[in-house]
């Protein structure tokens, strides 16, 4: 998705690693090692925020945090543009259960899926644009399985 050429990108990861691959995809952005939860930003001082496959690795206080934080930097009129995986995708459920909705697999990564109510209640600080649920099939080892995202657009009210 091709974002205006004025603007000015920073990319916030709390991993190293992450930062790495921002850089190889974005090498214009500022980089920033930084938690979600608590960012080192000035309030008000971004136009657009895209937690895209983050918050859904926090648990429930971590992922309240994050939304908090992500509403205090965008600047009035500002959208949060959020995308993570929804209770329909193939993999909810699957693994140790750690809080509601949430699960801990192989890996040791926490999953959380969300519900459209949920996004709306966790970014209550923002107005719901738009929010829908997307799915689409995959075969994996000859079964057919549905991924399925959640996609919200928010603004931050004058």
């Amino acid at each position: 998705s091709a974002m205006p050429a004025s603007w000015t990108v920073a990319a916030i990861d709390i991993s190293i690693q992450g930062l790495r691959l921002a850089r190889k995809a974005r090498p214009d952005a500022s980089l920033i090692l930084a938690d979600g939860c608590r960012l080192p930003l000035q309030s008000e001082s971004f136009d657009a925020v895209f937690a895209f496959h983050v918050t859904g690795h926090l648990l429930l206080a971590e992922r309240l945090a994050l939304a908090g934080e992500a509403a205090r930097v965008l600047r009035p009129g500002g959208r949060l543009f959020f995308r993570d995986f929804s209770v329909e995708d193939m993999r909810m459920g699957q693994g140790e259960a750690v809080e509601a909705g949430t699960f801990r697999r192989g890996s040791g990564i926490i999953t959380h899926y969300f519900r459209e109510g949920e996004v709306a209640a966790m970014f209550s600080g923002l107005k719901i644009d738009l929010i829908r649920t997307h799915g689409w099939r995959m075969r994996i080892r000859g079964e057919e399985l549905v991924r399925s995202e959640l996609e919200a657009v928010l603004v931050k009210v004058e």
